[in-house]
């Protein structure tokens, strides 16, 4: 498709657009595409809210996902080379089998790489919730898993030496019969390794459940400051939020915050043990990015916290989030970039 058609489609749809140095930039809500088998180049959906192109098989070089919601590109076979995903929600790729070097998931949900069969080095997975690439039946050397949510990786059925599962979930390798040295799980949930019956040496299991092997259960429970590395600094360590533009947090409830930077925040009703979500208590994650995961809109904020150790609480009866700690009393230091230790 070229430019001059695909502005024709966007004026018969009404769909607000504006055109700055031959690059078509997408505003607005949700933008509708459904029908839309490709792509010119240099398009970029800055629009706040998700992108349906149902239809499309294949997008060119140099198109930029940096909408509010989700994409879905869910007929989509193959992307180019360097195309980053920064947008605010999932990523819908199910039909695409692989994907070159150099694509970075910055989005803030999941990704749906299910029919995925193999990763290319440098591939980058900062995105905000789970990957899912169940069909993938390897990992190169060097990957890191960097996500806030659960990896899924059933189909795979050996690891390399120095992949590093960082991310804040759950770690799924049912298929997995074999490990190399210096694999390490830094990751906040459990490790699923079934069909796994020896380790080798130097693998390291630091990660916030348990580990699952074929004739054994091995409980790790590495605590949350530990497993997650956070330097703790005159008895203070510093975590994060995800906040409006306005600063707020629970905008419209009556657990509505406002998150003032340089100022400090009591719970006024602390009780932290009696669920994991909910009231009782305010929330941070370890890293920036992995707040997207509780919230998601265009112009949301990221705020460091510092906050006293003795006033954390950590869910430790296998909890469903475990990227997220509970905290009492906490200063705002103030706002932070999102990938803030990726810099």
């Amino acid at each position: 498709m070229t430019q001059k058609e695909f502005i024709k489609y966007l004026q018969k749809r009404n769909i607000s657009f504006t055109i700055e140095k031959d690059i078509i930039i997408i505003n607005g809500g949700n933008v509708y595409l459904y029908s839309l088998t490709s792509l010119p180049e240099n398009v970029q959906f800055n629009n706040g809210g998700s992108v349906y192109l149902y239809s499309c098989k294949s997008i060119p070089e140099n198109v930029q996902f940096n909408n509010g919601g989700s994409v879905y590109l869910r007929s989509c076979k193959s992307i180019p080379e360097n195309v980053q995903f920064n947008n605010g929600g999932d990523v819908y790729l199910r039909s695409c089998k692989s994907i070159p070097e150099n694509v970075q998931f910055n989005n803030g949900g999941d990704v749906d790489l299910r029919s995925c069969t193999s990763l290319p080095e440098n591939v980058q997975f900062n995105n905000g919730g789970y990957i899912n690439l169940d069909s993938c039946k390897s990992v190169p050397e060097n990957v890191q898993f960097n996500n806030g949510g659960s990896v899924y990786l059933y189909s795979c059925t050996s690891l390399p030496e120095n992949v590093q599962f960082n991310n804040g979930g759950y770690v799924d390798l049912y298929s997995c019969t074999s490990l190399s040295e210096n694999v390490q799980f830094n990751n906040g949930g459990d490790v699923d390794l079934r069909s796994c019956t020896s380790l080798p040496e130097n693998v390291q299991f630091n990660n916030g459940g348990s580990v699952y092997l074929k004739d054994n259960t091995i409980s790790i429970n590495i605590p949350y400051l530990e497993r997650y590395k956070i330097p703790i600094i005159d008895d203070h360590v510093i975590l994060y939020k995800k906040v409006s533009k306005d600063y707020k947090t629970q905008e419209g409830t009556a657990n509505e915050t406002t998150w003032a930077l340089r100022t400090t925040l009591e719970h006024s009703n602390w009780d932290p043990s009696l669920t994991e979500c909910g009231a009782g208590k305010f929330h941070a994650c370890a890293k920036p990015r992995w707040c997207d995961m509780f919230r998601n809109e265009k112009d949301d904020k990221y705020i460091a916290v510092r906050i006293h150790v003795q006033d954390l609480y950590e869910w430790t009866n296998n909890p469903s989030y475990p990227q997220k700690i509970g905290f009492r009393r906490g200063y705002v230091v103030g706002e932070v970039e999102r990938n803030i230790d990726k810099q």
